[in-house]
């Protein structure tokens, strides 16, 4: 006897999940704890970055380097909802 077939999922790629996860618009600026190289399809999207967690060659801000967007990380508090000016 033939198994059922099992309905399939669609499933999105890291960089679509995480779009979707973020509603990031083009333009805006990622403002996150901490960056994670799976978030690296993301740089194509966003138009700088500011991490609470980092460094100068942590990989948020090799990123951004390497995609030619400003980044300004080890912000204290930068997730806390305050504004950025």
């Amino acid at each position: 006897m033939e198994e059922p077939k099992k309905e399939r999922t669609p499933r999105l790629d890291q960089a679509g999940l995480l779009r979707r996860t973020f509603a990031l618009d083009g333009g805006d600026i990622l403002v996150t704890s901490f960056m994670d190289p799976s978030w690296t399809p993301l740089f194509v999207s966003i138009k700088g970055l500011v991490t609470q967690v980092g460094g100068l060659i942590t990989h948020g801000s090799v990123s951004a380097r390497e995609y030619g967007l400003p980044a300004v990380v080890s912000v204290e508090q930068a997730t806390d909802g305050s504004w950025l000016r």
